[in-house]
């Protein structure tokens, strides 16, 4: 059996350096043993959370939720504990997620529940561990630095090389995730170009997409099984596939558009077994070649070591025979002396229906106690083998099943998988020489093959040889109808290199355990690795990135943005050449006084006027978006100010005393407070903590305010403005981010719901009962900022078509070189501003609504429409 597992990732150590007293997020893992099944219907979790304890004063907060699945299939308990209880009521596949705060930064972990009709099918936790995470990394960083000079891709490098993706052998395919640059959620698949027969393509990720609530991560992993000699392997993407997107990006470029080509793989790295392929996801897009970076890996299959000649190539025969207690007698007295009853490899599959085992210590003639175990491979198939790495988290995530200290031969255990996830699982088993799994894990580092001289020193050794020093087996292993029969050398088999210690006779007999009934054996390599699941399929959620100024991806904009005509569309309607004011919507210049106060509530502040208006200070968010994209300190700063000084006015019930239009006016801050929030949180949270954990006590409050509020004053503040209800929904559904408060999300679905429901026929909101260009843009633009963020995936769909159909309508009152036809509009030039001045078409957010629907639902023409109107606009030029 040696050589079982092939190693799948070369690991590259990294240190991490953090200085003193520098708050970290919490990190949350889910040991194998964290999942329970109490019941068949009752599944109960207990996450694991390492913080560093800053900051001292940080509300420790926890929360469980339900990501994809019927919310009507699971009751969920738990409440703010690391420890949750899910009741399931209905068959299906839950994704469940579990997020830890320290007050002022989280992380979560996503979890996999499989419910059938008789109950609790499969469990399972799809964390990237750090370590993939970081080799990803590294591997992405080291092609982009080899392959990417100035930032762009090299023109060697586009295209492929068709004898790369063709096996010559048979092999194990493995796809890794090294980078998601993209602003869609694309799917991934593949195909054979060797097989002419239709229905041909295979998909791997539904939605290939990073993020802080994300299905994937960086260094997520999948295996497209073993496949043939000959077997030509294409990828492609499906464009925004998790989004219904339809078009195929193929690596083919024959298959594409134009023939364009599609994917840069020419890469001068990676070796004959390792391959590089980096996708651009847009047919008129910048070319980056940068949105979906994967790299393909070629593993061999395995050879074995065998106790019975088989006529296998490159076999080692044992043919271990010790007299009475040795391997042969075994196999006599157990009639399974013949080679069909010898097992191939050091894999099996637990079953799917619950069943219990009994493992029956049939002999000791060790001289050290030991220590048998499991482990699902899911948890630990994307590590190096042989790694020390491979073996603690091996160790971590296993189950106990005999502990010698405590058995006798004679003795018998009963091993029930369902009650430790791994029903449908496949696992491997290994036994830790004369030493606790427990004692193991205090100093993993120190166990070595023959512990130097130690007896209690000497490291675990696996049904899998290449997890064993040397790649050598130490188990064989025998199976029929009825029964497994396991015999294993409990000295390491390796050649010591000058270690000191004990060597190995390679007996084979030193433990022998029977167990019933029989193990079910899997092909090695592509049959343990070939069904990972697709757990991003029907995900349902947005990838979790904070909203920026166009609502999408603030990297891209970062990336793409700085010296393009984009540049000019984005800011032409925010800042004045001097910076000395802001602009607002209606092309007012707005005054900053020295504590933040904005327009009129300067007045206010001077004693000059009777009230202020919340509103006035929503301008700080552009401002923080702004700072953000340009890296500009002093613009992030004055912008907190402006937040600051509207802040500065709150009640202790969240509202704000003294301001005109109360409902409305609140709004309108809430949605500029809660995305200003997100986006530091995106930006840079340490830096920021101090004013991130202030405003999220702050908006919180006010939210729930608001929500109240705006119940209890509907007619007058919401019902005749059809944009208002888009503002409500982004701004509540923002605050819930921002805050992690989930009741929130709800408020914000009802209005979204029911803006979708307004939409006229020609997709008209109405604006005190007529069509009004500026306000059926600003409507779009909130609702693009709800679409960011939105939880609801079934509404987010709902919403691309009202945005869609909406942005349509407004069109059809531009004209070809860019005026905008308002002569009968209900509110504009015919309103004034809180200021007295008469309102203006709001070009800022008819920049940004057009902007977001070409680059976030692929509208074709939205962006050279906003150049149009922009360049029309003479105050501009």
């Amino acid at each position: 059996m040696s050589r079982s597992l092939k190693s799948l990732v070369l690991l590259l150590s990294a240190t991490s350096w953090t200085q003193a007293g520098e708050n970290l997020p919490p990190t949350v893992s889910f040991p194998l043993e964290s999942f329970e099944r109490v019941s068949p219907h009752v599944l109960e979790v207990q996450a694991s959370i390492d913080d560093d304890g800053l900051p001292a004063d940080g509300n420790k907060d926890t929360a469980w939720q339900l990501i994809s699945g019927s919310p009507e299939g699971v009751s969920i308990s738990g409440g703010n504990s690391s420890k949750g209880s899910f009741e399931f009521h209905a068959p299906g596949s839950y994704i469940l997620r579990f997020i830890a705060s320290d007050g002022e930064l989280e992380s979560s972990r996503d979890f996999y529940v499989g419910v059938g009709d008789a109950g609790i099918t499969d469990f399972r936790s799809f964390e990237v561990l750090d370590s993939s995470y970081r080799a990803a990394r590294q591997a992405w960083a080291a092609l982009r630095e080899k392959a990417y000079p100035n930032g762009q891709v090299s023109p060697h490098a586009i295209s492929f090389d068709e004898d790369d993706y063709e096996l010559e052998e048979a092999r194990e395919v493995i796809v890794t995730l090294l980078h998601d640059g993209a602003s869609l959620r694309n799917s991934l698949a593949w195909f054979d170009a060797s097989d002419t027969g239709e229905s041909n393509g295979r998909l791997i990720w539904s939605d290939v997409a990073t993020g802080p609530a994300a299905p994937l991560e960086t260094g997520a992993r999948t295996s497209l099984g073993l496949l043939p000699a000959g077997t030509k392997l294409r990828f492609y993407l499906i464009q925004d596939g998790a989004g219904h997107g339809t078009t195929i990006l193929s690596q083919d470029s024959q298959a594409n558009e134009g023939g364009k080509v599609m994917v840069a793989g020419r890469f001068s790295t990676g070796g004959d077994s390792t391959h590089y392929l980096a996708f651009e996801d847009r047919l008129q897009g910048d070319d980056s070649y940068d949105d979906v970076v994967l790299q393909i890996e070629y593993v061999e299959p395995a050879h074995e070591v065998l106790q019975i000649p088989r006529n296998l190539e490159n076999e080692e025969v044992i043919a271990s025979d010790r007299g009475s207690r040795g391997v042969q007698a075994l196999l006599s007295r157990e009639a399974m002396d013949g080679s069909d009853c010898e097992v191939l490899g050091g894999v099996f599959q637990m079953p799917a229906e619950d069943i219990s085992y009994t493992f029956e210590f049939l002999d000791d003639r060790s001289s050290m106690k030991f220590t048998l175990g499991v482990v699902a491979l899911d948890r630990i198939w994307d590590l190096c083998a042989p790694s020390l790495l491979f073996r603690e988290q091996a160790i971590t995530d296993a189950v106990t099943i005999m502990d010698d200290r405590s058995l006798n031969p004679g003795d018998s255990v009963t091993f029930e998988p369902a009650n430790y996830g791994l029903l449908g699982k496949r696992v491997i088993f290994f036994i830790i020489p004369n030493n606790t799994k427990e004692v193991y894990l205090r100093n993993a580092w120190r166990y070595t093959p023959r512990g130097n001289g130690e007896r209690t020193k000497r490291q675990p050794l696996f049904t899998i040889g290449e997890a064993n020093p040397n790649g050598v087996d130490q188990f064989l292993l025998f199976s029929n109808e009825t029964q497994t029969l396991m015999t294993i050398e409990d000295y390491c088999r390796a050649e010591s290199s000058g270690e000191a210690g004990e060597p190995s006779d390679s007996s084979f007999d030193d433990i022998q355990i029977k167990i019933t009934p029989a193990l079910v054996e899997t092909e090695l390599n592509g049959a343990y690795y070939g069904s990972t699941i697709d757990y991003t399929l029907g995900y349902g959620s947005s990838d979790g990135l904070s909203p920026s100024i166009l609502n999408y991806d603030l990297r891209a904009i970062m990336r793409n943005a700085r010296g393009s005509s984009r540049w000019d569309l984005l800011f032409s309607t925010l800042l004045q050449p001097d910076g000395a004011f802001l602009t607002s919507e209606f092309g007012e210049s707005l005054p900053i006084s020295p504590s933040g106060a904005l327009s009129v509530n300067i007045a206010w502040e001077n004693g000059e006027r009777p009230d202020y208006f919340i509103e006035q200070q929503r301008y700080g968010a552009d401002l923080i978006e702004t700072g953000v994209i340009l890296e500009d300190a002093a613009l992030i700063a004055d912008g907190i100010k402006m937040i600051n000084w509207g802040f500065d006015q709150q009640a202790s019930d969240g509202s704000f005393p003294g301001t005109g239009d109360a409902v409305h006016s609140t709004s309108l801050f809430l949605e500029a407070a809660a995305r200003a929030g997100l986006a530091l949180r995106n930006y840079k949270p340490r830096a920021y903590r101090r004013t991130i954990r202030q405003w999220r006590r702050k908006v919180h409050l006010t939210a729930h305010w608001f929500a109240s509020a705006d119940s209890a004053g509907r007619d007058v503040n919401l019902e005749p403005f059809g944009h208002r209800y888009f503002l409500r929904a982004a701004a509540l559904e923002q605050s819930s981010r921002f805050t992690r408060d989930r009741t929130l999300s709800t408020f914000a679905e009802e209005y979204i719901s029911e803006a979708i429901s307004l939409q006229d026929a020609d997709g008209t909101f109405y604006e005190r009962g007529e069509f009004d260009a500026s306000y059926q843009m600003v409507g779009m633009a909130f609702a693009s900022r709800y679409f960011s963020v939105g939880r609801n995936y079934s509404l987010r769909q709902d919403l691309s078509l009202t945005i869609w159909n909406g942005i349509s309508r407004f069109l059809d009152e531009v004209s070809s070189e860019g005026e905008i036809h308002i002569g009968e509009n209900s509110r504009t030039a015919t309103e004034t501003s809180r200021s007295g001045a008469a309102k203006r078409f709001d070009y800022k957010h008819a920049t940004k609504a057009l902007v977001f629907a070409e680059e976030g639902l692929l509208m074709p023409g939205a962006e050279e429409a906003a150049a149009l109107i922009l360049n029309y606009n003479e105050v501009l030029d």
